[in-house]
């Protein structure tokens, strides 16, 4: 199906949006707008779509200029706030990993002596393993070390 068009159609939907449409549109543009399909149903769309554009100006909430550069400023000063913390954010973030290996790294040098010292005490009769001990601890850290630092880093 081919859509039909008008020569007149431009004139009406030029009256139609400048709101002279009917009352002040030309006599012949209104005598053509009921003779043809095309443009009756472009006048009374058109129509429709300018009222409710209308109604839409009139059922909006403008806030005043002032409210506006409050609104403006708030955000001006959360976003420089945001801009200042990130480098502190970064540098205990590598801070608290430095930690972690830091940690790593005396267990591991420790681990032997624990690890003898266990020994040792488990000949000597001690009820519970050293190391055993060692390790519980370490998995409760390894646990815990999280949901700490997230309660510190946490925003909120």
């Amino acid at each position: 199906m081919t859509p039909h068009t008008c020569q007149f159609e431009e004139q009406v939907l030029a009256a139609v949006a400048s709101g002279d449409w009917p009352d002040r549109a030309d006599q012949a543009l209104r005598a053509h707008v009921t003779e043809c399909a095309t443009c009756a149903d472009l006048a009374m769309v058109g129509g429709l779509l300018k009222d409710d554009h209308a109604a839409a100006v009139a059922e909006s909430n403008v806030p005043s200029s002032g409210q506006v550069w409050w609104r403006a400023q708030v955000r001006a000063r959360a976003e420089a706030q945001r801009a200042a913390a990130r480098p502190i954010f970064i540098a205990q973030a590598v801070a608290a990993a430095a930690l972690v290996g830091l940690i790593a790294a005396v267990v591991s040098w420790v681990w032997p002596k624990i690890s003898a010292a266990g020994g040792l005490l488990h000949a000597a009769g001690a009820p519970a393993d050293l190391g055993t001990v060692a390790w519980l601890a370490i998995g409760a850290w390894v646990i815990l070390a999280p949901v700490a630092l997230y309660f510190v880093f946490a925003r909120e």
